[in-house]
């Protein structure tokens, strides 16, 4: 049997469908994280007007670490929203090559973070890059075979960079300070 190649168009609809289920997936981690990090802190407040200052410290050690993985959660997830927005940018008539392939940099920098030891999100992300390397394949040229490794490019590292700034307003609700210029 013949098989036909998927258009340009379908597979990278699919990508930004997996990444957007990434997204989904990933909001819902951080709303149950995020309700565990508030848990452990009434339980500090709740230990500390009770006088048990040892049961405090533990929830309170507890409750950092919560604070932490939900700073690297959203971070991911400004990244991913970043991701889903270049794919879009090529699903109406932007470069597919280069921004996909950014986009490839940023999953692989995202899988090297220790969130992904989370099963749940490496999943995800293995999703996400299969997703966009199926649609680098496409655009190849026949017979080159496909790269196994994307290098991070400018537009990855600034993917980053904004991702990482939206995850720190995101952390801290908005309440950092103006830089003056």
């Amino acid at each position: 049997m013949f098989w036909r190649k998927k258009s340009r168009r379908v597979v990278l609809t699919s990508a930004l469908t997996s990444t957007k289920t990434t997204l989904n997936r990933l909001s819902e981690i951080i709303r149950r994280v995020d309700a565990r990090r508030q848990y452990l802190e009434e339980k500090v407040v709740e230990h500390l007007s009770a006088g048990r200052k040892d049961l405090a410290e533990r929830y309170a050690a507890e409750a950092a670490q919560m604070r932490r993985l939900l700073r690297e959660l959203r971070y991911m997830e400004a990244a991913i929203e970043r991701v889903a927005l270049r794919i879009e940018t090529v699903l109406n008539g932007g470069e597919v090559l280069s921004v996909v392939s950014s986009a490839i940099g940023v999953v692989e920098e995202l899988k090297n973070s220790s969130v992904a030891a989370i099963p749940e999100v490496a999943l995800e992300l293995n999703s996400v890059e299969e997703s966009l390397r199926e649609a680098i394949g496409e655009t190849e040229y026949p017979g080159m075979q496909p790269s196994y490794h994307v290098a991070l490019d400018d537009e990855a590292r600034r993917v980053l960079e904004e991702a990482k700034l939206v995850a720190d307003d995101r952390a801290t609700g908005g309440k950092r300070p103006k830089k003056r210029g």
